[in-house]
């Protein structure tokens, strides 16, 4: 009797286990809407990304106000600035070297001193500068401004000045890659001058100098830079100052509203209307509403709240 059975419940008991083994793998592959459908949860890939709310509104920077021309020009590495150290006994020895090769009358020997004075930072190289500076060759007094490169030392101020003025445009170039390691102010004085230079590449380069000086110096230098005999000199200065919005650049670009140049005096009052949002016919009616809100906006320009 056991045995008339045996088959049907083996055969039974087979069919059981092969329809829980296809259960199982149907709910562990069902589709994420039926899943929805049984009353769980869909996995997270099938969920709705959660909707964030919406931010508060928040007042423009300043940053995004400024063009991106200058944003570019703002963007330069930090000068590493070289101060003076105790020298190593190699670069003792080359400095010794140099003294002897600079005392020497070969026009050679004398540039090649100088050029090995470039990584040695000490009071010593100031008095070979000094001397280089009242050579006739141009070439000396060049490579004497490449030394001073870099120097956060103050004594090298005078020395920039003489330069920043020499009859040579490569040693007036070299002069004010000098003034990068100076303090802002201690540069702001010989900065004044060569944004006024005659040759263009001069020029450049000092008003790229100049952009990477702090607000409170560059003002100054461009409040001169307005009052150059030169429009292409007074232009780059409106440039610039439309970089740095507050009330003390409204005070020097309105004195531009008076440029006898129409060039200039439309990229001021472009700018100015950039700044406030306010167009003007003439300096007379941009200066009696400046004076009547002038309280109405911070120190970056823009409107209180």
């Amino acid at each position: 009797m056991r045995n008339k059975w045996r088959r049907p419940l083996f055969l039974g008991l087979a069919v059981g286990l092969a329809a829980v083994a296809v259960s199982g793998w149907w709910w562990r592959h069902r589709p994420p809407a039926e899943t929805a459908a049984g009353g769980k949860p869909p996995p997270a890939a099938a969920r709705p990304a959660p909707v964030e709310p919406a931010k508060p509104k928040q007042p423009p920077t300043l940053a995004s106000r400024i063009p991106l021309a200058l944003k570019a020009t703002a963007k330069k590495p930090p000068v590493e600035r070289r101060t003076y150290r105790p020298l190593t006994e190699e670069e003792a020895g080359e400095l010794r070297q140099a003294k002897a090769a600079w005392a020497s009358a070969d026009p050679d020997k004398r540039l090649d001193a100088l050029l090995s004075l470039r990584e040695i930072c000490h009071p010593d190289v100031l008095e070979i500068v000094r001397q280089a500076l009242l050579e006739k060759d141009p070439d000396l007094r060049r490579a004497a401004m490449e030394c001073l490169e870099d120097y956060a030392a103050a004594e090298i101020a005078p020395l920039v000045q003489t330069a920043i003025k020499d009859e040579d445009p490569d040693v007036r170039l070299a002069a004010i890659r000098a003034l990068g390691g100076l303090e802002a102010k201690v540069a702001a004085e010989a900065l004044a001058a060569a944004i006024g230079d005659r040759e263009a590449e001069v020029r450049q380069e000092a008003f790229d100098l100049l952009a990477a000086k702090p607000a409170e110096v560059q003002r100054p230098v461009l409040q001169a830079a307005l009052q150059s005999s030169s429009p292409v000199v007074r232009l780059k200065g409106v440039e610039l100052l439309r970089g740095q919005p507050s009330p003390a650049t409204m005070d020097i670009l309105l004195e531009g509203l008076k440029d006898k140049d129409p060039k200039v005096r439309a990229e001021v009052a472009e700018t100015v209307e950039f700044f406030v949002s306010q167009s003007f016919k003439d300096y007379a009616q941009a200066k009696a509403w400046w004076d009547a809100h002038r309280g109405q906006y911070d120190d970056e320009l823009f409107e209180k709240w």
